[in-house]
């Protein structure tokens, strides 16, 4: 489980950006977590680089040759979050480094799984995969501490959606 911490957040809450005001929860399918570390990045654009490339491996859900839909969800602390916020204040150009450097040539992958994620419609004019078919599809939101250093990335489990309803007091 994971608390936003939207005070902190330079962008608006995960849910009021999904359409949904206020109190709310979001049900979202975790493959797990893993840590994104950085000790030298000290730019917004750096920072996204790392956590967009570190984002893409060959065997994340994201990319089975089964799955023509996946969502990523991306954790960033709070001071990583301000630094980001001084180049990309709308959260939609953070999506869309992320989404761009979240990508993978073709050629990285076995010939018997290019055909697969050919059929898919999922390899671009320029020969890459992105983990996720659109910027949309990465997930951000402020969590964590103040001591800088982490991102997690939370790939989904294959093709789920993810879900946003308001709490009812």
């Amino acid at each position: 489980m994971i608390g936003e911490w939207e005070e902190r957040s330079p962008w608006a809450p995960l849910a009021e950006r999904r359409g949904v005001p206020g109190d709310a929860v979001t049900i979202y399918g975790a493959m797990g977590t893993a840590n994104i570390c950085d000790v030298v990045a000290d730019s917004g654009i750096g920072l996204l680089e790392m956590i967009g490339k570190s984002l893409a491996y060959p065997g994340a859900n994201g990319f089975l040759p089964s799955t023509a839909y996946s969502e990523t969800l991306v954790v960033i602390n709070p001071v990583w979050a301000d630094l980001i916020a001084r180049e990309f204040p709308k959260i939609e150009s953070v999506q869309e480094v992320l989404w761009d450097k979240a990508a993978l040539p073709i050629d990285w992958f076995r010939p018997e799984y290019r055909k697969p994620i050919d059929a898919l419609g999922r390899i671009r004019a320029d020969g890459r995969v992105h983990l996720v078919p659109e910027p949309k599809d990465v997930l951000v939101l402020v969590a964590g501490g103040e001591g800088g250093l982490h991102a997690h990335m939370v790939h989904s489990w294959g093709a789920c959606l993810t879900v946003t309803r308001p709490i009812a007091a």
